[in-house]
């Protein structure tokens, strides 16, 4: 799944096997990751997630 929103990315895979999702937010724009992950797992219906961030300013 990939989805442009302007000059910034939101992908995800989805691994059937496992029941995961990889998600990665990619955006010119400063943003909360925390946030970004405390909605990813109440959308997912997951209890576990690990993040890495990776800041480019």
């Amino acid at each position: 799944m990939v989805q442009l929103i302007e000059t910034s990315l939101i992908s995800a895979h989805f691994a059937n096997k496992t029941n995961a999702t990889y998600l990665d937010v990619f955006s010119c724009k400063t943003y909360d990751p925390e946030k970004v992950r405390t909605f990813a797992q109440s959308y997912f219906s997951d209890s576990f997630s690990s993040m890495n961030v990776t800041l480019r300013h």
